[in-house]
């Protein structure tokens, strides 16, 4: 990641003719409330810029990731020296920021330093609406604390305390509302499910950095559709659409036996996007773990995560019985995004998916990259997901392994099927020893070595 250079006006020495009427002086560095910090539309970079200090010499910028204040995480080049009066830096979403600026000073009028720099915090996360500060049970406390109804149409954002521990006693249902429940990215909050604890939802609901605990989970699944749909939802073929994502992201479920996603069998819904990103979720599968008995599935991404159980079975990872994606109203096609994941012991001795209205369909994109199936579909995935050349698909850098033998697909037929050398996977340790799947960065990244850039 590199600072980008911007010219300020003239007034840094930018121009040899001008000159500068600060001499003799110990510079200051810009004030904080002068700084100002954009986000770029895609949320991708920050804009950082700052007015002319006359007098100076340039000045020293570094940002720092400080979601853990005690270990501040440079990002990009630390201290770099910026001959204008701005910087760019990459940045990622629900991150904390420091922006470090510093007057540098000018042997030519004899200029010093700043003695102290200027920080600036910003963050990308977006705002907390209410925080559960003490933990306990989630359900008694929406009660007592429900959701305003002037928050109906905008994302109501929960937070939860890091390192708290919080239960979950029964379904909660949040039917319209769009809600996300929030915690530590750091230090993660820890939510408890017990007896029929699950969460649904008919516009959307994203659980972030939480350590989930299903032990004690008899509901029938983990997250789910409402029961009852949101009637303004309803399009012309029929389907109630839940637009909004469904998701988990930086989460850490355990032990869950029961559907990790389920449309609760009651209603047609298109559901437009289901994610799973930087997740480890380890299950004693017993069941379908993505089941849309009666619903549609127009985007699912597996991103950065490891899905594994500790049990095997002859159970489909995924079931999708609802209407082909292109025959729903507004919709075109789906696609199904595994990107630098890890399977393992997932629908063992089963097809890998069972989707009719799916299978062979050229509205149906399946995009595989960096991915590892081991003791995954019956050592047969990909064909029985395409069941035929029709299906649009994208295979990169992917391996298979299946019942400590060669593995095999046929069409994803570069892929590597050799033993990935696991370390210990049945307690949860997935690192990898085989230099080329180590080399083709496959899997779930937490897995491998840290890639060294050159």
């Amino acid at each position: 990641l590199f600072a980008l250079f911007a010219a300020c006006e003239k007034g840094d020495d930018a121009d040899e003719t001008f000159v500068s009427d600060v001499a003799n002086s110990t510079l200051e560095s810009p004030k904080a409330e002068d700084v100002t910090v954009t986000l770029s539309p895609d949320g991708s970079k920050l804009v950082i810029t700052w007015p002319v200090i006359h007098g100076a010499g340039g000045y020293e910028f570094t940002l720092y990731n400080v979601d853990d204040t005690e270990n501040p995480v440079v990002v990009g080049i630390e201290k770099e020296v910026v001959n204008g009066c701005s910087a760019v830096r990459n940045v990622e979403t629900d991150t904390n920021y420091k922006v470090v600026i510093r007057t540098l000073g000018n042997d030519k009028y004899n200029n010093k330093e700043a003695v102290t720099a200027s920080e600036v915090a910003y963050s990308t996360l977006a705002p907390t609406d209410m925080t559960i500060a003490n933990g306990g049970d989630i359900n008694a406390w929406l009660t007592a604390n429900p959701i305003p109804a002037d928050k109906v149409g905008q994302e109501y954002i929960i937070e939860l305390v890091g390192g708290q521990e919080y239960t979950v006693s029964d379904a909660i249902d949040f039917g319209n509302q769009q809600v996300a429940i929030r915690g530590s990215k750091v230090n993660h909050a820890k939510i408890k499910m017990t007896g029929n604890a699950s969460f649904l939802t008919n516009n959307g609901l994203k659980l972030k950095f939480v350590d989930i605990d299903c032990t004690d989970l008899t509901a029938g699944a983990l997250l789910g559709t409402s029961t009852v749909p949101d009637a303004d939802s309803q399009v012309a073929s029929g389907e109630y659409v839940v637009a909004n994502p469904i998701m988990l992201q930086g989460c850490n479920v355990t032990n869950l036996s029961k559907k990790l996603f389920y449309d609760m069998n009651k209603v047609k819904y298109c559901i437009d996007y289901l994610g799973f990103s930087d997740c480890n979720i380890q299950m004693q599968q017993t069941d379908v773990l993505v089941h849309a008995a009666k619903s549609s599935i127009i985007r699912m991404d597996v991103v950065k995560s490891t899905l594994w159980s500790t049990t095997q079975v002859g159970k489909f990872f995924m079931q999708i019985s609802g209407q082909r994606p292109n025959k729903i109203t507004g919709r075109t096609g789906a696609e199904f995004n595994f990107l630098n994941a890890t399977f393992y012991n997932i629908a063992y001795n089963k097809d890998f998916v069972n989707w009719n209205n799916y299978r062979g369909q050229s509205c149906v994109f399946l995009n595989f990259q960096n991915t590892l199936f081991t003791n995954c579909g019956n050592n047969n995935i990909t064909d029985k997901m395409q069941g035929n050349a029709n299906m649009k698909h994208d295979y990169k850098n992917n391996a298979y392994w299946y019942n400590n033998a060669e593995g095999k697909d046929k069409y994803d037929n570069s892929a590597i099927f050799s033993d990935p050398q696991i370390a210990d996977p049945m307690n949860g340790d997935f690192t990898l020893s085989s230099i080329e799947h180590i080399a083709k960065r496959i899997g779930d990244p937490r897995w491998l070595p840290e890639e060294v850039i050159e």
